[in-house]
């Protein structure tokens, strides 16, 4: 019995001490990557944010005190090209507005590493030392103490370096370098985060089978003194889908007539363009210096900033969501007011338009845009913007004929696809595409006469009436009116002549013989004339000499109408008259 008893204490021995020697030995380094839900960005943009990395790191042997920390260098690799602003910027490289932080310092304790290129070498301390209140398991605490060239201090963030590296034309490379590394040991996590990295989504914008969005993909290499196993280098940052959708209807004015009103925004001739978001986060506000803690989703512009660390350049937006509306081929004498309607997105003006005025659109070379900064959004509903376009010209002005064309766009608009340091950020490729017109359509009215003779004893009598003067109170009009004769002569000769009219004036009538006008005598075929003035009609009448035996009368046909055709073709002449039933 003794002896069985001295058994179970030896084995019982033999199991804590093995215990003991089983705890000691440390668990290897284990580093895994995660990017969240990867973020939606436009794929207009040439400077889209994607989403933010953490880097949770496990296990290692943590350094001696009062020892030399290795380092990692850490670099990132994108799909497309990494456009975060430039600071600093040489022939070769130039630091970056893209950012590391370890361990997710609070706001009033991130410290911004001096050295882009050197990193901030430090040592072990577990003793406090030159220490921020903390715990030693953080950088903020009293794990390291940073030492730089001058004094010592703690740094927990990172800039990175942009590299001029051309892979297959893109320069899609950012490096973190010498940053110091403890392994957390056996008590903790030690957290890596990069924030503030931009791309050119519009890189990536093809959409795959079935509609899906393509995705912009990050590539991790860590490489230094020390050894830092990644488990999944390679990550989904974001998904690009395009952001705005644009609407505009299409809109026929006559030249002749005039729009109500005393100035521009008080017109009666309007039409509503309208910008639409294609996801909820889509329009952004600006975003301010308080968007410092780590992980927080602001849905701004900007990305991580703290003025207070980093200074008012870093992770800051150039501006607002701007939403650009641009006119091309205005007809000469038009003027444009736009005013945006009721919506629950706020929008204010930015440029684009007359001095002195909140509306109405500068016009040069027959061209203006106007651009709008949103100041107010939800990304929690998809938004959207109607704005109405009036169109006007003075009482005593004629406008010009002709098609105007109005395209909605992001803005400020750039073909930069690379990481500047001027450039605003962010930034977007123009659409390139008409979504709405505008026509101011000449006054005129087109006639088909289509059987006219004065051959074998026969002649024809026409008229053009300028009906333009009537009990509706229309603005009377009055033109010229030219006409073409299309036949063959008695002879047989093809004829192909014109003549013009007089004035016309309204209420009156041009009245002719065939046989008495060029092409004269023996001409047979038919007559289109065209007039200038909207409410022209027209009548003919055949029969032999004197009418002794045979007449007819008809009316001429108006070619002009309302119709549009499927593949965008108006009516034969482009002009919309008065088209009346015979």
């Amino acid at each position: 019995m003794v002896s069985f008893r001295k058994s179970l204490l030896l084995i019982g021995l033999l199991v804590l001490v093995a215990g003991l020697a089983s705890a000691q030995v440390p668990q290897p380094l284990s580093c895994t990557a995660n990017a969240g839900v990867p973020p939606l960005a436009r794929a207009e943009g040439l400077a889209e944010e994607v989403g933010q990395v953490v880097i949770e790191c496990r296990g290692g042997v943590r350094a001696a005190q009062d020892t030399l920390l290795p380092t990692i260098n850490v670099q990132i690799f994108l799909n497309t090209n990494l456009t975060s602003r430039i600071y600093s910027a040489t022939s070769s490289v130039g630091g970056s507005e893209a950012l590391l932080l370890v361990d997710e310092p609070a706001p009033a304790i991130q410290r911004l590493c001096p050295d882009i290129n050197a990193g901030c070498p430090a040592r072990a301390n577990y003793t406090g030392g030159d220490s921020i209140a903390g715990t030693e398991l953080t950088y903020s605490g009293t794990d390291y103490a940073y030492s730089s060239t001058v004094t010592y201090g703690q740094f927990n963030v990172f800039r990175a370096i942009h590299g001029k590296q051309t892979v297959q034309g893109l320069e899609n490379s950012a490096t973190f370098l010498g940053i110091p590394f403890n392994p957390p040991g056996t008590a903790g996590v030690r957290t890596i985060r990069i924030a503030n990295v931009r791309a050119n989504a519009s890189q990536q914008a093809v959409l795959g089978a079935f509609g899906l969005p393509g995705s912009i993909q990050m590539v991790i290499s860590i490489s230094g003194t020390a050894s830092l196993p990644l488990a999944n280098p390679q990550l989904t940052v974001a998904f690009v889908q395009p952001g705005l959708l644009f609407t505009a209807g299409d809109k026929v004015f006559n030249q002749c007539d005039r729009p109500t009103g005393d100035s521009p925004e008080s017109s009666s001739y309007y039409f509503d363009v309208k910008f639409q978001e294609r996801f909820g986060t889509a329009f952004r506000v600006r975003g301010t210096e308080s968007q410092n803690v780590p992980g927080q989703i602001y849905n701004t512009e900007s990305m991580f900033t703290n003025t207070a660390t980093f200074g008012t350049s870093f992770g800051y937006a150039s501006q607002a969501t701007q939403l650009r509306a641009a006119f091309t081929g205005i007809p000469t004498g038009v003027s444009i007011a736009l005013v945006p309607l009721s919506s629950t997105l706020a929008l204010a003006s930015s440029s684009g338009f007359v001095s002195g005025s909140t509306t109405r659109l500068s016009i040069s070379s027959q061209a203006g845009a106007a651009v709008w900064t949103v100041t107010g959004a939800n990304p929690n509903i998809i938004e959207a913007i109607d704005v109405r376009v009036y169109v006007w010209w003075g009482a005593t002005t004629t406008p010009g004929t002709g098609t105007a064309t109005v395209r909605g766009d992001y803005a400020p608009q750039s073909t930069v696809n690379v990481a500047t340091t001027g450039d605003a950020v962010p930034r977007f490729l123009p659409s390139q595409v008409t979504a709405g017109t505008f026509t101011i359509a000449p006054c005129q009215t087109n006639l088909l006469w289509p059987f006219v003779s004065n051959q074998a004893g026969f002649d024809t009598g026409l008229v053009i009436s300028n009906t333009s003067l009537d009990p509706y109170g229309t603005v009377p009009q009055e033109g010229i009116c030219r006409i073409w004769y299309y036949g063959k002569t008695a002879a047989g000769a093809t004829l192909n002549d014109w003549i013009e009219t007089d004035t016309v004036k309204a209420g009156e009538q041009f009245i002719w013989l065939l046989s008495a006008s060029n092409p004269g005598a023996g001409f047979q075929g038919y007559i289109i004339a065209r007039c200038n003035f909207q409410y022209a009609h027209g009548f003919g009448f055949i029969s032999d000499l004197g009418a002794q035996k045979l007449a007819m009368g008809y009316l001429a046909l108006v070619l002009d109408g309302q119709k549009t055709y499927a593949d965008g073709r108006a009516t034969r002449t482009a002009v919309r008259s008065e088209t009346l039933g015979q």
